[in-house]
């Protein structure tokens, strides 16, 4: 693969805490961004792969990491959601920034702890734990190895999406291309 073709590889990284709405934003961008799209999401990886309820990531980073490397050579549009720490993820934020440069565009839910279990009272993953959880996991985390924009309480999912479609200069195709 040559390197003009990497330019036009981007990578979208969304984080936040637990039912800030980051599952919701990375498919409604796939679905937005069409074929050649790829989700890397860490609930899937962590609970549906591996069955780990655990604090332990070291599996579930590494797999992330060779996510990355396909996507790069791969796929159009890559999007990496989940809570990913910025303590524990840093070997794959690290991994990131040498894969994509500066083709990385990253977001994180600036919700405070009360938006955070309105949200989650209010979407399907209820009944999957307690609001009370929420209290024990929340934390402000920001990322010191990529800049990321912040999403704000009171953006819509379509101010997100389309926030994050203008920083990665997505035009839609024309009926003739």
């Amino acid at each position: 693969m040559n390197e003009d073709s990497n330019r036009t590889k981007k990578l979208i990284i969304i984080r936040g805490n637990s039912s800030s709405g980051k599952t919701t934003l990375a498919k409604t961008l796939q679905e937005e961004l069409g074929y050649n799209t790829m989700i890397i999401s860490q609930d899937i990886i962590k609970h549906d792969v591996f069955d780990d309820y655990s604090d332990k990531d070291v599996e579930v980073i590494e797999l992330m990491i060779h996510l990355l490397r396909f996507g790069v050579k791969n796929i159009r549009y890559v999007i990496v959601e989940g809570i990913m720490n910025s303590d524990v993820y840093d070997v794959f934020f690290r991994e990131a920034v040498k894969l994509y440069d500066e083709n990385i565009h990253a977001y994180y839910f600036d919700l405070s702890i009360e938006e955070t279990v309105r949200r989650h009272e209010n979407s399907k993953k209820a009944s999957w734990f307690k609001s009370k959880d929420l209290y024990r996991w929340w934390k402000d985390d920001c990322l010191s190895i990529i800049h990321e924009k912040r999403i704000l309480k009171d953006m819509s999912i379509y101010d997100e999406t389309n926030m994050i479609l203008h920083d990665i200069g997505y035009k839609k195709a024309s009926v003739e291309e």
